[in-house]
């Protein structure tokens, strides 16, 4: 029933609390970068939500972010679940900082790309709500989209390999 859907069904479990979600269909080997994504979500005034962003050579299969710097803010004015037509080479990454607005967003938010419920469009919604969204540059560190066999196996084994076992 979608992505949206599933975080819909967390509702209870997140109350009035911000939150962070993470797909479980990605990996990444250093979240370093955590630190400053949730600090800069925190001092953010009047924001719904921050989304991981990266700009991608390959963007088939991707939600896509249109943003503009405002004093010194990366704001989010569209986004799209995987478009045909993209009008954007920024990825959205499958970690999010999002407050309980999302959730009416979700509410108020038709299915959409493979008839499911999509954060994305759920995200779109909250833009159209009026709502501030902000982007975090993941700029070009590695992830692993593990839903993939081939990158399922190459982030296994580079796992194994900082592991030194």
């Amino acid at each position: 029933m979608g992505f949206g859907d599933a975080l819909l069904s967390a509702k209870k479990l997140v109350g009035d609390d911000s939150f962070l979600l993470h797909a479980g269909d990605t990996y990444i080997p250093n979240y370093n970068f955590l630190k400053e994504f949730i600090l800069k979500f925190k001092k953010s005034k009047n924001i719904s939500g921050s989304l991981l962003i990266q700009k991608r050579k390959i963007i088939k299969g991707y939600g896509l972010v249109n943003m503009k710097k405002i004093k010194n803010e990366n704001i989010v004015f569209h986004v799209e679940e995987k478009p045909k037509h993209p009008k954007s080479n920024l990825a959205i990454l499958p970690i999010y900082l999002f407050k309980p607005t999302i959730f009416d967003a979700l509410n108020k938010t038709a299915k959409g790309h493979n008839d499911e419920l999509q954060v994305t469009d759920a995200i779109e919604t909250l833009i159209k709500m009026k709502k501030n969204i902000t982007a975090y540059n993941y700029g070009n560190k590695k992830w692993f989209d593990i839903g993939i066999p081939p990158y399922y196996f190459q982030a296994l084994t580079l796992s194994y390999k900082k592991s030194k076992i």
